[in-house]
Order: C-alpha cells, then sequence, then structure tokens
C-alpha cells in the first residue's frame, strides 16, 4: 500500500515537472510581438477607442477572407451570427478594414478583439480614421463659438477629409474589445499556419477543440469621459492611492523670434510675421503616426525657411525696417481640437505666455508678448505635390468683410505671390479656412491679417491623412532618394518663395538670390519619415536607439501624447528646437563650461551645447523656446470646463501583451476540472491516511519512535 501511494505521488510530480518544463519553454503560449495597439482616449462627453478585459480578452482567432479589399460577408455573417464556438477574435487583412465591418464586430457581442494585419507589400488606395471635417468643434467655424456662424457649421461649405473613405470616422468610435495591428512578418505567418491548422473558419466551421486562440491585454484604465477620469484622478489622490486614470493630451509648442528679442525690449505692435505649422498627427494605432505630408512636409519647409534666412541674418538685420521681425511657430496638439494653438492664444492674450529652454524646460526671462504684437499669419499645411505642384492660399470670408482687414489679406497675398518660383493659386474667397491653427487666432482676433497654404483647394489630396499610411510612399521619398526628388525639389521651391517674400517684408527690398538648399529638405526627410539614426540627428546629439521609450522604433512618432518628459513627444520637440536653433542661432567660440555658463548669465536667451558640430563651435545662441501646449482647460488643479477649448485626455494603460495558443474545449475543460477535483481528493485522503498511519510508516527499527525522540530532549 505504502509503496503504491508513494507511485502515485511520484507520478503527480513527474507530470507537474512536465507541465512546468513546458510552460517554461514557451510551448503553450506563443508571444506576438504588440508594438501597435488601439488605445482609449476621452474628451468632455464620451470615450473612444479600445480596451480588454481586466485580466484580458480571449477568443478564437478566425481569418475573414479578402480579394482585392473586398471583404468576404459570409465570414462577417459566421463570427457576427452563425458560428457555434463565440467568442471570436477576427484577423482581417488592414486593406478590408472598415468602420462599417468594425461596428458590425462591436455590436455583435460575439467578438473579443480584432486583430489587424498588414503584409510590406500592402497597397492602401485611401485610409484615412480622421471625420470629414476635423476639429469641427473648437475651431472658428461654429455655431456655438458664434450663432452667426451657423451656415458654416460642420464644413456645410466644403468638406475637407475624403468622406467616403472606407474608415471614415473610426478613430471616434468606441469598442469595447481591444484592437491591434501587426507588421511582423514572421508573427503574421505562425497566425496564419495556427487558424490554418486549428482555426475554425467558414470552411471547417465543424472543426472540433482545441481552436487555435489568442488573449489580448491591454487594459484602460479610464472609462466614459475626461470629467469622469479627471475627478477619479482626484479621488486617487485624496485617498493617498497611487493609481491614475487618465491624463491630459499635450506636449509643448516651439516658438522662435527670428532676431532675437531682448527682456528689456517693448516690442512694437504688428511687428511680428507669425510663420506657422502643427506639429502632430494621430492614427488609430499608438505610435503608428509617421505624419509624411501632414505635418513633415511643412515642418521641413519651415525649418528649411530658417536656414535659408539664418544665412543671411546679419544683411536682414541691417536692413530691418520698423522692428519688424519673424515669430517662427510650431503647435503641437492641433489635431486634437487645436490645443497647442489654443494654449497660446489663452497666454498670450492674458499676456502669460512662458517660455521653456527646451533643454531642460526651465522658465526663460523672456520679454512679454501678447496677440497684439502680430502684424500677419503664414500658416503652411499639407504641402507634397500628389496630383499637382499647385499651393493654394486659403483665407477666412469672415474676417476679411472688413475693408481694413481684406486690404491687408491682399497684400499679403501680392508680397507671397511677388516671386515666381512658385505658382500660387487663391481659394475662393467664400470658401472657410481648412482645419487651421490660424482659426485659434482669428478666434481671439478677427482683424489678424492671415493665409494657409496648402497642397488642395478642396478636398484633401492627402489620401491618408491623420493614419499610419501618410507615410514615405505617400510622399514618393524612399530611402535611397537625393535631393533631386520631386519632393524635395518642390518643398525647396516652397520654401525659396516664401523666404524670398520674408526677406521682402521685413526689408522693403527684394532679392530674387535667396534661395533654399534641397540637401537640407532630404536630410530633414529622412530622418523624419525613414530613419531617426540619421547623420542629422546624430549629429545635433540624438539617438533614438538610445531611448528606452522608444525602443523598436524607427521613426519619431507625430503623435502629441501627454506633457511629460521622455515621451516621443517631447524628444521631437527637443530635435526640432535644436535643428532650428543652427539654423537661426549664433555659433559661440566655447567650450562646454563656458556654454552652461552663458546659460546660467543671459536667461532671455538659449544654449545648447552640440559635440557634433566642431570643437570651437558646439555652443549655440538662439532664442528658441517652448512654452505649454496643455488645453488651458487643465491649467489649474480643479479643470475649467467651462472654458471653450479642448478637453481630450488619454487613457493610463497597462504595459499590453498579445500571445496566441491552443484553447482546450467545453468538454476537455471540464475534464482536466473533474480530474483537478479527483486528484485533489485524493491527496487530502492520502494525507490523512499517512498521518493515522504514521507510527506504522515512520517506526524506527527496536522502537517507536516516540521514546527516542523524548530521550534526545524534543518534547512531543
Amino acid at each position: 500500500m505504502f509503496k503504491l501511494i508513494l507511485s502515485i505521488i511520484f507520478s503527480l510530480s513527474t507530470l507537474d515537472a512536465v507541465t512546468a518544463d513546458r510552460i517554461a519553454r514557451g510551448k503553450i503560449y506563443r508571444d506576438i510581438e504588440s508594438k501597435y495597439f488601439c488605445i482609449r482616449r476621452l474628451n468632455a462627453t464620451h470615450q473612444f477607442g479600445c480596451q480588454s478585459d481586466f485580466s484580458g480578452s480571449i477568443g478564437a482567432l478566425h481569418l475573414v477572407a479578402s480579394s482585392n479589399g473586398q471583404i468576404d460577408n459570409d465570414d462577417v455573417k459566421f463570427i457576427t451570427s452563425e458560428g457555434s464556438t463565440p467568442p471570436y477574435i477576427p484577423v482581417i487583412n488592414v486593406d478590408s478594414l472598415t468602420t462599417k465591418v468594425m461596428e458590425q464586430f462591436r455590436d455583435s457581442g460575439r467578438v473579443s478583439g480584432v486583430i489587424v494585419i498588414k503584409h510590406n507589400d500592402t497597397k492602401l488606395s485611401v485610409f484615412s480614421t480622421d471625420k470629414s471635417c476635423p476639429n469641427e468643434d473648437y475651431g472658428l467655424y461654429t455655431s456655438a463659438f458664434n450663432k452667426s456662424y451657423a451656415e458654416y457649421d460642420n464644413c456645410a461649405k466644403q468638406k475637407w477629409n475624403n468622406p467616403n473613405n472606407p474608415v471614415s470616422e473610426l478613430f471616434y468610435r468606441d469598442f469595447g474589445f481591444p484592437v491591434l495591428m501587426i507588421e511582423n512578418t514572421v508573427d503574421i505567418d505562425d497566425i496564419l499556419q495556427c487558424i490554418d491548422k486549428y482555426g475554425v473558419t467558414k470552411q471547417n466551421s465543424k472543426r472540433s477543440w482545441p481552436l487555435c486562440s489568442a488573449e489580448l491585454f491591454i487594459h484602460m484604465n479610464a472609462a466614459k469621459d475626461s470629467k469622469t477620469c479627471i475627478r477619479r484622478n482626484g479621488y486617487s489622490v485624496q485617498l493617498d492611492n497611487a493609481i491614475r486614470y487618465c491624463d491630459p493630451l499635450g506636449s509643448f509648442n516651439i516658438f522662435n523670434p527670428f532676431i532675437p528679442i531682448n527682456s528689456n525690449f517693448t516690442v512694437p505692435d504688428k511687428s511680428l510675421i507669425v510663420v506657422a505649422s502643427r506639429l502632430d498627427s494621430f492614427s488609430l494605432f499608438f505610435d503608428k503616426t509617421p505624419g509624411a505630408d501632414s505635418p513633415v512636409t511643412s515642418i521641413a519647409v519651415i525649418l528649411s525657411i530658417a536656414e535659408t534666412l539664418g544665412k543671411i541674418r546679419d544683411k536682414i538685420t541691417s536692413k530691418q525696417k520698423a522692428n519688424r521681425n519673424i515669430l517662427f511657430s510650431l503647435f503641437n496638439g492641433e489635431s486634437f481640437d487645436y490645443i497647442g494653438s489654443g494654449r497660446a492664444t489663452y497666454d498670450l492674450k492674458k499676456k502669460i505666455l512662458k517660455g521653456l529652454s527646451t533643454s531642460d524646460l526651465k522658465q526663460l526671462d523672456l520679454t512679454t508678448l501678447s496677440l497684439d504684437h502680430l502684424s500677419s499669419f503664414i500658416e503652411l499645411g499639407q504641402l507634397a505635390p500628389h496630383s499637382s505642384d499647385d499651393i493654394y492660399l486659403h483665407t477666412d470670408p469672415i474676417s476679411t468683410k472688413d475693408p481694413t482687414t481684406l486690404s491687408l489679406v491682399n497684400a499679403l497675398i501680392a508680397n507671397l505671390k511677388k516671386p515666381t518660383t512658385i505658382s500660387l493659386k487663391e481659394s475662393p474667397k467664400d470658401l472657410p479656412l481648412p482645419p487651421a491653427s490660424f482659426q485659434s487666432f482669428l478666434r481671439e482676433n478677427l482683424k489678424l491679417p492671415g493665409v494657409f497654404l496648402a497642397n488642395h483647394n478642396g478636398l484633401y489630396e492627402n489620401k491618408f491623412y491623420n493614419s499610419f499610411a501618410d507615410d514615405y510612399s505617400n510622399v514618393e521619398f524612399e530611402k535611397d532618394s537625393k535631393s533631386d526628388a520631386k519632393i524635395v525639389q518642390h518643398l525647396a521651391n516652397i520654401s525659396t518663395q516664401i523666404s524670398q517674400a520674408l526677406y521682402e517684408m521685413l526689408t522693403d527690398e527684394s532679392d530674387l538670390s535667396i534661395k533654399s538648399d534641397p540637401n537640407t529638405i532630404s536630410d530633414l526627410l529622412y530622418c523624419f519619415i525613414i530613419d531617426a539614426s540619421c547623420p542629422l540627428f546624430v549629429k545635433h546629439g540624438f539617438n533614438i536607439s538610445s531611448a528606452s521609450q522608444l525602443e523598436g522604433l524607427k521613426t519619431l512618432p507625430f503623435y502629441v501624447s501627454v506633457r511629460q518628459q521622455f515621451t516621443s513627444s517631447f524628444y521631437l520637440m527637443s530635435i526640432i528646437a535644436q535643428i532650428l536653433a543652427t539654423f537661426t542661432g549664433t555659433f559661440l567660440d566655447a567650450d562646454k563650461d563656458k556654454c552652461t555658463k552663458l546659460k546660467a548669465a543671459n536667461k532671455w536667451l538659449s544654449y545648447y551645447y552640440i559635440p557634433g558640430f566642431s570643437p570651437n563651435r558646439s555652443c549655440i545662441e538662439s532664442q528658441v523656446f517652448a512654452t505649454e501646449a496643455v488645453s488651458p482647460v487643465f491649467i489649474n488643479n480643479e479643470p475649467d470646463w467651462s472654458l471653450p477649448y479642448s478637453t481630450w485626455t488619454e487613457s493610463i494603460w497597462d504595459q499590453p501583451s498579445v500571445r496566441i495558443f491552443l484553447q482546450p474545449g467545453p468538454n476537455q475543460e471540464w475534464a482536466t476540472l473533474t480530474v483537478g477535483l479527483l486528484i485533489t481528493s485524493l491527496s487530502f485522503l492520502i494525507v490523512r491516511f499517512v498521518r493515522n498511519k504514521s507510527k506504522t510508516l515512520f517506526k524506527l527499527p527496536g522502537d517507536n519512535g516516540v521514546s527516542l525522540m523524548r530521550e534526545n530532549g524534543v518534547d512531543c
């Protein structure tokens, strides 16, 4: 009997050891790379995005068949109503993804997650998850701002983003299950092989268990809306609880007075020409925001203009009229109801714009700037030459009803069109502005003359606006593209034209010899949309591989993220600010120690020590500075929800994980449970038996065991 018991115990322990060994070797689960996933965001009234169950969402994988981007509706029907083994996790090709199909998955209640696969050779014709009227509720053209503007509500005069694209407004849908995109070829092959061998398909609907399944863990803390999650943050602080639920979206704007303004200098009214662009984009999938056309093309042109004029800054300073100056401005968070420009106008209106050093975010001692100091506004939008090289000048039909403002706008257009490097065409005067940061400024000052330059007259030429597909191929710039590439020459010509126009606006003199360098455009495009480990970035001291937050990324995402140091948005702001400083600043003969001392002594200037330049010219003096790009709603600890500004927040989430495995059927699970209960019961019986028979089983030779223990001083 005793030998039988030992045999059972040995067998069970051996089984446990084998099971543990299988788990240790990863034979039960196969981990899948989970870099690009859908997260939850919120505004004052709604929640959007995706999330998994608290402990992860599990479902049987089902491949949704498609041909030439056309989805097999029978597969969708099988998943949403006919399949006998729900819940399912559909595996769908990215070119078959549509808002309608995703809503069908959600509404069926039979889907626990979605895996989107993107093959390297996938070609998309149109893909934008944004609305056809981006930022419709927080721009100038809404009756909520002014009842007399009701005729412009919901882009009634002109839709900007293609409303017929299959994933329109997908970003603004709420799903109670996780969604992720997989590009890794090995992972895709493993998933497809697993489905082929063990998956339930329309053709193999009777396939028995075990089934190829997946567990998606992408849990989000926030729920309902921004008001609720921010309030819960407050409760967490009061209860001394470390849990946070969401953070306001935001980052930093970048400003650079072309000619540095002394902190003691009084800036004349209407003396600053704003040259602006947005800094951000978004995508359904977190950190998959290449932003090649929007915003990279405009950022590259602004940096090129800064370099072009920076080379002749001494000449401009000597000929400068009436203290005219340029204020290069890059606004962050514009895709989310104008976060950056909204905050900038709020601060300028109240004269509380605080400049921060872009290297350490310490406050600089700058002169007070206000909206009254702005003379005109030139904003650059999407500029890639998709169907033509034409660039359109968009103006505002409301402000130009004032004759004085109309005259100033016409003069600005004439200045921009005077050089003839490119063809500038005027958009119809009755059309409103496209989504633009300029709208935020017009909300505060309708008399500010300005224009918005873009590659479209009506609908966006960019078919992939605010999506992961707005990458290098969308602007036809490849890894081996040089300065003679079409996109490079086109952007260099735009830079040349605007540089010549700005020179004349500053000096009242014309100089058609001013030319922008195509090599600079080429270098910038390469760094932004091909490889951030490029020579230009490395020269400025940035190494993407050394930042743990950017692990696995080849380029910097253009998603605004949340206002913290060392997010991808912070790194992006820092490198752009440094490049801008080298283009418009002054190189000093100073080593690192001297550069640090200069920084401490001159609080109204920024100093960068960048070893990538020559040893004696590595200290750069400029007036590039950052400002907060967080909505005014969130300035104070207690948000002011009555303010007419962005209310976007981002949920806190746990580290995501994805793995596939073979899921046993219900019968096998019941059998396993039954065997487990039997083994547990048997274990109790064995323990009881051993305890009752311990004197017999463990009796020492010639003694009953107990007396011997007592003789050795053991108290029994």
